[in-house]
């Protein structure tokens, strides 16, 4: 948690606002390299997306190795929270707006929503078993395991692209699911 008290409450507080900003600044980021003409397709979306996650585990997993109390420095859980939301927002929209555009209309709406349990449903779960596994490993080591699942998933992104590519280049949609 945060801690309690009212130290916890301006904690929780500060978690929400940055938070709401990082969710907020992704899909902003994304509009404005678009513009450029340097928009990234659904797979280089989930390599930045996994960079960000694999960098806020990261940027976690230091400051519970550098921290001097049991609870991490305020600043790094806040950068934790800008990096982690800036990669929700690579991840989720482009994936759900690949889905739209790749799916069957009749079956579009199903498919959004086993995206959307794959995306946040499924990993939550996987993310409270893997709670068991913060006491033996310490938190340093906890959330650098985080990290290398993070970083596995943008490596497995980078390792698939040509092969999802050449797939979706036999879809009727084409390269447009991509995009």
């Amino acid at each position: 948690g945060l801690g309690g008290g009212e130290e916890g409450y301006k904690r929780r507080f500060a978690n929400d606002a940055v938070r709401l900003a990082a969710g907020s600044a992704g899909p902003s980021l994304r509009a404005r390299l678009a513009r450029r003409g340097r928009s990234a397709d659904t797979m280089q979306n989930l390599v930045m997306s996994s960079s960000l996650m694999t960098l806020a585990y990261g940027l976690l997993a230091a400051g519970a190795g550098a921290a001097s109390s049991a609870l991490v420095p305020l600043a790094v859980v806040l950068l934790f929270f800008v990096a982690l939301d800036l990669g929700y927002a690579f991840l989720e929209p482009p994936v759900n707006a690949f889905v739209s555009r790749i799916a069957p209309a009749r079956i579009g709406t199903t498919l959004m929503s086993i995206t959307l349990m794959a995306i946040g449903g499924v990993p939550n779960l996987i993310v409270g078993w893997m709670g068991r596994f913060y006491e033996p490993l310490g938190p340093t080591a906890f959330w650098w395991l985080h990290a290398g699942i993070a970083a596995g998933g943008g490596l497995a992104a980078l390792i698939l692209r040509p092969v999802i590519a050449r797939l979706l280049d036999q879809h009727e949609v084409g390269t447009l699911a991509m995009a």
